[in-house]
């Protein structure tokens, strides 16, 4: 039997085999390169008690994602990129890095409102944990990965270069559904793109 997934990106194969059938789209290809923030929901408790093994502690989040864009018609693009999700956590001599990171593949929607758009991507990918902590006097490094999982990206963005050609940004919101065994962890983020 064929998992969900596996169906998800044989649908997208399909749909990009098709690109040359809508060469009569107004809109171009594109390339976007985006940085922003948010926040994670570790669906682990221990996960969660790795997070906080360093009490009080600064915090720094960061995502990070790339995408090229093929348009099939005026309102629908297939779309093929990389998002990563970088959560730090230091203080006091002691560190911690969860590493989120995927390859994507998805489409984007234009529902007729001006730059607004809608996507959704299959996203396959894990988590690897980088750790710095002092027990008892000792130091512990540890380096710790995830198995690779599937899950989903929904987003909405507002897209300033719809329908022109140039450099222009492209703001968006974003929830990434990743299971991770027995549980699954839930990123939101806000971030900048830059289109071309």
């Amino acid at each position: 039997m064929i998992s969900f997934g596996k169906k998800i990106a044989a649908v997208l194969v399909a749909l990009s085999c098709s690109f040359p059938f809508f060469s009569e789209s107004s809109v171009s290809s594109s390339v976007e390169v985006g940085l922003g923030s948010g926040f994670v929901f570790y669906g682990s408790k221990s996960t969660r008690d790795f997070v906080d093994a360093v009490p009080g502690s600064k915090q720094f989040v960061a995502n990070v994602n790339a995408a090229a864009y093929v348009p099939l018609a005026d309102f629908v693009s297939a779309g093929i990129g990389f998002d990563t999700f970088i959560d730090g956590h230091w203080g006091d001599g002691d560190s911690i890095y969860l590493w989120d990171y995927s390859f994507q593949l998805g489409t984007r929607i234009y529902p007729g409102l001006a730059g607004l758009c809608l996507g959704i991507d299959y996203a396959i990918g894990r988590r690897t944990d980088f750790c710095d902590l002092s027990f008892g006097g000792e130091r512990i490094d540890c380096v710790r990965n995830t198995g690779w999982g599937n899950g989903f990206i929904f987003g909405v963005a507002y897209d300033f270069a719809y329908g022109s050609g140039g450099i222009a940004p492209v703001v968006g919101f974003s929830w990434k559904h990743m299971p991770r065994g027995n549980a699954s962890d839930n990123i939101l983020s806000v971030s900048l793109k830059i289109k071309k």
